[in-house]
């Protein structure tokens, strides 16, 4: 085969395989980017590397006119910062001579399939890391590096008393003993969003803020008591038929394999159990695309300078993420720990 004709085919091969990666991505509903928590934002070339994210809350209850008085001036108060810092993603994946001449083409076809993937996957990662590490205001990535996940109040996202930029409350986001999931469980977190939802001003806004999501672990246990409670017409609890199921249909579920993984990606059992129940219309969550996951056209042999016969693909994408702050987050870690 000429070398013409190998590049062809590789990247016709190639394109084949990222379209099936898209058309995959945009049906996986248990995927972070399909989960609706993070808004997606366009992040424009040739504007820095960083952007400033934060909230702004107005007063909730208007004042009475007397009159011949004039209007009060409603109060505006700023929310907490954070800095989204633009991250880039890069691989470059080799075919050897003897791969295209020698191999079978499953050994391609994996290398081409590898190649879709890395960066979608490493975004999944990213995105999902936010819950992972929920309880934790950082953690150590693979390439060594301390990523914040921290909220703009300088605590982690599962806290027992988190502060306001204006005003004194404070608000709880973790259940005390971090009960396994049950419908005791979930109403407990419908409670904490009942009670503990404030403005940054200090008001109440649980009428304001009304979670639509669960989020969860793929874990086998997990995952089946959220769907029966989720999904059953009678209440499961009861051993009466005729007793409806006052949580049927009231909530999305989001179970996603990368949540409760360390920063390697490998599944750990001390966070087999997390749950989040999340409001995605109130969120303060951003995904930041300022280079979509493409593919580099391929370096080619003559240009080789080790003269190894190789056809080098690269793959490149640039995001980040960050949240800002958690009033529209519950949890439980469902280990229960204090």
């Amino acid at each position: 085969m000429s070398l013409i004709a190998q590049v062809s085919d590789l990247v016709s091969r190639a394109e084949l395989t990222w379209i099936e990666r898209e058309m995959k991505d945009r049906k996986n509903m248990d995927s972070m980017k399909n989960s609706g928590i993070f808004e997606k934002v366009d992040f424009p070339d040739g504007t820095g590397n960083t952007r400033q994210y934060t909230s702004l809350d107005v007063e909730k209850y208007a004042k009475i006119k007397k009159y011949g008085e004039s209007a009060k001036i409603a109060t505006f108060q700023q929310g907490y910062k954070k800095i989204l810092t633009m991250l880039r993603f890069a691989s470059d994946i080799p075919f050897e001579h003897e791969d295209i001449h020698q191999s079978k083409d499953p050994v391609i076809n994996r290398k081409l399939k590898s190649m879709s993937d890395m960066i979608p996957d490493r975004v999944e990662l990213m995105l999902a890391h936010h819950f992972s590490f929920s309880t934790a205001t950082d953690y150590t990535n693979t390439e060594g590096d301390t990523v914040d996940v921290s909220m703009g109040d300088g605590f982690a996202m599962g806290y027992s008393a988190h502060t306001l930029n204006g005003s004194s409350t404070t608000y709880r986001t973790i259940l005390s003993g971090n009960p396994q999931f049950s419908r005791g469980c979930l109403e407990a977190l419908e409670n904490l969003f009942r009670t503990q939802s404030y403005n940054e001003l200090g008001q109440n806004i649980s009428d304001k803020i009304k979670p639509n999501l669960i989020l969860s672990t793929k874990d086998a246990n997990t995952v089946n008591t959220i769907r029966i409670l989720n999904l059953s017409t009678a209440d499961p609890i009861q051993n009466n038929s005729g007793v409806i199921n006052p949580a049927k249909g009231k909530y999305r579920h989001v179970a996603n394999d990368n949540i409760g993984t360390d920063a390697e990606g490998i599944h750990t059992t001390t966070k087999a159990k997390y749950v989040f129940l999340i409001d995605v219309d109130y969120g303060s969550a951003y995904n930041a695309i300022q280079e979509a996951a493409h593919m580099l056209p391929p370096t080619l042999p003559e240009n080789d300078s080790n003269r190894a016969d190789k056809i080098i693909f690269g793959v490149r994408g640039s995001e980040s993420s960050v949240i800002v702050d958690a009033k529209n987050i519950r949890m439980t870690k469902g280990d229960g720990s204090a």
